[in-house]
């Protein structure tokens, strides 16, 4: 464990307090935890904290989660949204393996009138991209990669089993539930969102685009449960994974149907790991 300490200053109490890092971490693997705990390691998530009124320190909140990824963005409240002006100006943040780039105060009062308008998925299909190209470390030891380079071999396993035909898969990306798009390593899914819709600016107005999804992930790992093959299938929900004995990934008519519709590209094992990388600029 380490931690860093933040002194913020002066600050107005009238305003909300919000604390933004940017930072990256490596997920955990099966392996490491696995080895954490036979050396007795537990995993906690950051801890945030400071200085209370009588000078002591305290934890305010705990769990705060973490970023996922290179250049991924935190966004904290650690004071909560109407903090009182008694509390101290220092704030620790205590963490394990998190590698961070930037913290920033954010004080901007709530923005009133804003609209929320859902523009619709137009189209989404399933396809074969390729490898991106790796350029190694830079100096902070992420690993970076080019998007615009790609490759259409590579030494990179996939797990054996039924996965999603390429083509259109929009059906399936229409509300989280438990039909999934099943793809590999150099695969993906390429999304198309229809804004026509969407009225006219008024005058000073800006537009601002976000994005969700629900997806699931399955690692290569020697601890991992059925880390080398694509079933079972993830199922949507907070269930406990292996599945207990008589919840397997449902196998009623609709999951069977969707199933023999769209989970009809299948591989019996790993792409063969010598293959010549050959890269090509996009055209």
């Amino acid at each position: 464990m380490h931690w860093i300490e933040l002194d913020l200053g002066a600050w107005d109490a009238e305003k909300p307090l919000r604390l933004l890092l940017d930072g990256y971490t490596d997920y955990f693997t099966a392996t490491s935890m696995y080895a954490a705990d036979q050396a007795g390691i537990k995993v906690i998530r950051a801890l945030c904290g400071g200085a209370g009124r009588a000078g002591k320190l305290e934890t305010r909140r705990r769990g705060h989660g973490f970023s996922g990824g290179a250049g991924a963005n935190d966004g904290r409240g650690p004071y909560g949204e109407n903090s009182s002006g008694d509390t101290a100006h220092s704030n620790r943040i205590e963490f394990e393996k998190i590698y961070w780039d930037a913290v920033r105060i954010d004080q901007t009062p709530p923005v009133e009138g804003i609209k929320v308008r859902e523009v619709p998925l137009a189209t989404a299909s399933l396809a074969y991209l390729g490898y991106r190209k790796r350029y190694g470390c830079n100096r902070r030891a992420i690993t970076v990669y080019s998007y615009s380079h790609r490759s259409p071999t590579g030494p990179y396993a996939r797990a054996a089993g039924n996965y999603t035909r390429y083509g259109d898969v929009k059906n399936l990306l229409g509300s989280a539930d438990d039909q999934f798009a099943v793809f590999g390593s150099g695969e993906g899914v390429e999304l198309e969102f229809d804004p026509a819709g969407l009225p006219a600016l008024p005058a000073g107005w800006t537009r601002d685009y976000f994005s969700t999804r629900m997806d699931s992930r399955r690692i290569f790992d020697f601890y991992a449960a059925y880390a080398f093959t694509v079933e079972p299938l993830p199922k949507h929900g907070l269930v406990s994974y292996p599945y207990e004995a008589g919840k397997e990934y449902p196998l009623d008519d609709e999951h069977l149907r969707y199933q023999m519709e769209y989970n009809t590209r299948s591989r019996s094992d790993r792409l063969p790991g010598n293959l010549r990388y050959t890269y090509t600029a996009p055209k």
